[in-house]
């Protein structure tokens, strides 16, 4: 135990093969300091509650003369980390990533892996569970970790300063949660996942969510996943597999800024009645794929690869991997066709109910002849597309016609 509130308690400084084993570690400023460090193990242990400024554990990538290269290939094994909301010593992070004072960017990173144990922020307030803080590298997995308690978010790269080159720029590049239990109790809780890429042509982000169980209890008014993305920062989400409880006044996705591309396959929630909201763009345009159990959301979140027809002047929804779409008309009506959003989509359209011609005019060409609308002008009439690349464009293009009609306007 350090009286001083600026010292660390266990501090590996350009490490290489080392090990903490069964260690109460408490009441530093960092509880466990890892400068330039790798080839680490930290097993059993309980890290917990760090001074003001401070967090249970600190990375710090990065490089200078005189430290090996590289940053990672650590592991954590049932390891506890804790804040205590109620007589705390003022540390609001459980993970700090901070590139250190004067070194350049590391780019030979190994992950940093936890198994099992518990991240715990004790509902405090102001707390989140991982913080980056300044420019860096590194690469993070969950595995079967349980992460609890936090107020402003579970994981924030928002920063607070900028990189080497003086532009905020990431610091997670990958970000992945396998398995886990995620779970907050609080009404006032912020957000959950808080990405923000700068613009930096190498700036990126990745964040995982695989086989993971979420709850939330106190049913906030908060963003599950917020994404911040500069015109030239790269961002990919998915979730996968997931099942989430109580999503109540929550909304699932909130663009601010920019193009990041969100993968969404077999999840479910559960819960009260009222659902949250699905997504909210500020400004932007999203890549969203789709393929979700029935129902999730209300019925917003995609599901069996049938959206419903959205009637006369409606726009045709492009945002599944694969999707069949009866069109029912009740007189002469139209649609509209955007463009894919990603190589690969498959869209199948046709004709369920037939009152009047039903004309689909399409926002890009729809074969080499130039052809960019079909009519349907008889039950029965089909056509199937998949989505290409032609230069920096996606473009439908039509696998089969059978009895539709092809022109140009």
């Amino acid at each position: 135990t350090h009286a001083a509130p600026t010292l660390p308690q266990v501090y590996a400084y350009g490490a290489r093969r080392w090990a903490v084993r069964d260690l109460y570690i408490h009441a530093g400023k960092y509880l466990l300091d890892m400068r330039a460090a790798s080839r680490g193990l930290i097993d059993n242990c309980y890290i917990y509650n760090p001074f003001t400024g401070g967090a249970c554990l600190r990375f710090q990538p990065g490089r200078t003369a005189g430290v090996p290269k590289g940053m990672g290939d650590i592991a954590f094994i049932n390891c506890t980390a804790e804040l205590e909301a109620t007589a705390g010593r003022g540390g609001t992070e459980i993970i700090q990533v901070q590139q250190y004072s004067g070194s350049s960017a590391e780019d030979e990173v190994d992950p940093i892996s936890f198994f099992g144990g518990h991240l715990n922020c004790d509902e405090m307030a102001a707390s989140t569970v991982i913080k980056a803080i300044d420019a860096g590298w590194i690469e993070m997995n969950f595995f079967g970790t349980s992460i609890s308690g936090w107020e402003t978010a579970l994981l924030n790269t928002t920063g607070s300063g900028g990189s080497p080159v003086g532009t905020a720029t990431t610091i997670l590049a990958n970000t992945n949660f396998y398995g886990c239990n995620i779970w907050d109790e609080l009404a006032g809780m912020d957000d959950v996942f808080i990405l923000v890429v700068g613009a930096l042509a190498s700036a990126r982000q990745h964040l995982t969510l695989r086989d993971c169980r979420v709850n939330f209890s106190g049913s906030p008014t908060a963003d599950f996943l917020q994404l911040d993305i500069d015109t030239n920062g790269q961002c990919s989400v998915t979730v996968e597999n997931c099942h989430i409880d109580n999503f109540t006044n929550m909304t699932f996705l909130h663009v601010v800024k920019g193009k990041p591309r969100v993968y969404l396959k077999g999840n479910s929630v559960s819960g009260p009645s009222t659902y949250g909201t699905y997504v909210t763009v500020d400004a932007g345009a999203p890549v969203i794929i789709n393929d979700n159990y029935p129902n999730a959301f209300a019925g917003t979140f995609a599901g069996d690869h049938r959206p419903a027809d959205p009637g006369n002047a409606g726009a045709i929804p492009v945002n599944y991997m694969v999707a069949y779409i009866p069109l029912v008309t009740a007189a002469a009506e139209t649609r509209t066709l955007a463009a894919p959003q990603v190589v690969g989509q498959e869209l199948t359209l046709y004709c369920k109910t037939f009152v009047g011609n039903c004309v689909v005019t399409c926002s890009t060409t729809v074969n080499e002849t130039g052809n960019n609308t079909i009519t349907f002008t008889a039950t029965g009439q089909a056509v199937r597309f998949y989505s290409v690349e032609e230069g920096s464009n996606y473009r439908w293009r039509l696998a089969a016609v059978d009895g539709a009609a092809l022109s140009t306007v």
